[in-house]
C-alpha cells in the first residue's frame, strides 16, 4: 500500500531479520542505512546462486540505492532451529530451506548495540542526521 511506501522514505535507519520484508527498503532514501540481521548458517554461506556470506543478499540493491549496509551475523549457538539444515561443507549450495528451517534468533544486547552505535556514529559524521541526545546506550538497563 502507498503508506508503507510513504512510511518507507522517511526512514533513516531499517534493522530487519533477513527477509522479504527487506524489500521495502527499495522506497529508502539514499544516505539512509539498512542493518540486515542473517541468521547463520546463512551468514558464511559462499554459494553463488544464493548470496556471497556476510556481504548479505540486499548488499548490492542497497549500494546501487546509495544506502549504507550494515550485517550483523547470529551465530550457530543463537540460532534455534525448527529442523536443523546440513552444515554448509564446501560443496553444500545454500538454499532456501536454510533459512525457513531458521525458528528463531537471539541476539547478543552488548555487541548488537555496539554496532547500532557505530552506524549512529557514521550517519552523524555523514550529516543524515543529528542527535541531540544518544540514541543507543551500551548501559544494559536502558535500551529495554
Amino acid at each position: 500500500p502507498m503508506e508503507a511506501v510513504q512510511r518507507m522514505s522517511t526512514v533513516h535507519v531499517f534493522v530487519s531479520v533477513h527477509g522479504a520484508g527487506m524489500t521495502n527498503t527499495f522506497f529508502m532514501h539514499p544516505n539512509s542505512a539498512i542493518v540486515e540481521i542473517i541468521p547463520h548458517p546463512l551468514c558464511t554461506c559462499r554459494s553463488r546462486d544464493y548470496f556471497y556470506g556476510i556481504s548479505g543478499y540486499y548488499h548490492g540493491s542497497s549500494i546501487a540505492q546509495g544506502i549504507r549496509h550494515y550485517v550483523y551475523c547470529v551465530p550457530a549457538y543463537n540460532t534455534v532451529f525448527q529442523v536443523k539444515p546440513v552444515d554448509n561443507a564446501p560443496n553444500v549450495k545454500c538454499n532456501w530451506k536454510q533459512l525457513h528451517a531458521v525458528a528463531s534468533v537471539k541476539i547478543e544486547e552488548h555487541h548488537f548495540a555496539s554496532m547500532m552505535k557505530g552506524v549512529e556514529r557514521e550517519l552523524v559524521a555523514s550529516g543524515v542526521i543529528e542527535v541531540h541526545d544518544n540514541i543507543i546506550s551500551l548501559n544494559p538497563n536502558v535500551n529495554g
